[in-house]
């Protein structure tokens, strides 16, 4: 869900997004800080995830009034206090990297880790992995020493 969906109608988003949590699906707010949001909506909107928006995340160049560490780390202070998942988004360099987890966010998401693909080639890629042995070292029993 973007924060521009959370913009149009609050009701009616309020009412489909807690229907589908009573599913067991979780709800994250995608673009955190992107513009529309608003911090009293973290109240009434029913959110697992908040996904801090990339424009925030990375580092902004070439001369930054302010660097992105402390409004990343605000915003994952924010998440951590309500409970929510934080994911950065857009980490591209490890310097991104590196404000996240100074931050403390536990999870990341970006051309740092992986390109976007399609969901078949993912797909592919993840039975390509799963059909590589790797070899387990031998261990000596106890006391074979």
């Amino acid at each position: 869900m973007t924060e521009h969906a959370v913009a149009l109608d609050m009701d009616e988003l309020v009412s489909r997004l807690a229907a589908l949590r009573d599913t067991g699906v979780r709800i994250a707010l995608d673009d955190f800080g992107a513009g529309y949001s608003s911090l009293g909506q973290l109240r009434q909107v029913p959110v697992d995830i908040l996904k801090i928006d990339r424009s925030i995340v990375a580092e902004p160049a070439p001369a930054p009034r302010m660097s992105a560490g402390p409004l990343v780390d605000v915003v994952a202070r924010l998440g951590e206090r309500l409970g929510l998942a934080v994911i950065a988004e857009g980490v591209a360099l490890p310097a991104d990297r590196a404000v996240a987890e100074a931050a403390g966010c536990g999870l990341a998401q970006g051309d740092l880790f992986g390109r976007p693909v399609p969901a078949e080639r993912f797909e592919a890629m993840l039975a390509a992995e799963s059909a590589v042995v790797v070899p387990r070292p031998r261990v000596p029993p106890p006391g074979a020493g």
